[in-house]
């Protein structure tokens, strides 16, 4: 409950001070955005599910240009204790490409290499339980959509695909 109110206040003192953001829905070159959320994902080949805390931030450089990155941190649920990914942590650098340069609304596409930390359990020939670690790396396409509402407060929708 603690945590709801110091939300609310938070939010409460940044209207209340008037914050002068700059509108990115008319200028975004220059403006810089940061994210923060919980996610879910899906492992196709072992059928699981994974759910993440993520975060990310995104500066402009054009209208119509963005560098940023992604951390997701793994959340180890119950169906994933044992066999199969255990955690799997993981950070992203890249670009995204917006082609609408004004506006509210914002579609845009990218592409980010990254390096993954990978647990994994598993059982040996021998039926002996055993976990390994180790870094991969990583490649993946973005594409989503920003709706922004003022100058400080957006809606997103975002999809990405890791190899």
């Amino acid at each position: 409950m603690e945590t709801k109110k110091i939300i609310v206040l938070l939010i409460a003192i940044i209207y209340m001070a008037q914050t002068q953001a700059q509108k990115i829905y008319e200028e975004r070159k220059g403006c810089f955005l940061a994210q923060g959320n919980i996610a879910g994902s899906y492992l196709f080949k072992q059928k699981k599910t994974l759910t993440y805390f993520g975060g990310d931030p995104e500066y402009f450089v054009q209208n119509y240009l963005s560098i940023g990155g992604d951390v997701w941190l793994s959340i180890r649920l119950k169906d994933n204790a044992n066999d199969g990914v255990r955690d799997l942590h993981s950070v992203f650098g890249g670009v995204n490409y917006h082609p609408v340069k004004k506006g509210r609304f914002d579609p845009y596409i990218g592409l980010s290499p990254g390096v993954a930390y990978v647990n994994v359990g598993y059982h040996d020939a021998e039926n002996i339980y055993k976990k390994a670690s180790g870094l991969a790396p990583l490649v993946s396409a973005t594409a989503g959509l920003n709706v922004y509402v003022g100058s400080i407060f957006r809606f997103f929708v975002k999809v990405r695909g890791v190899a």
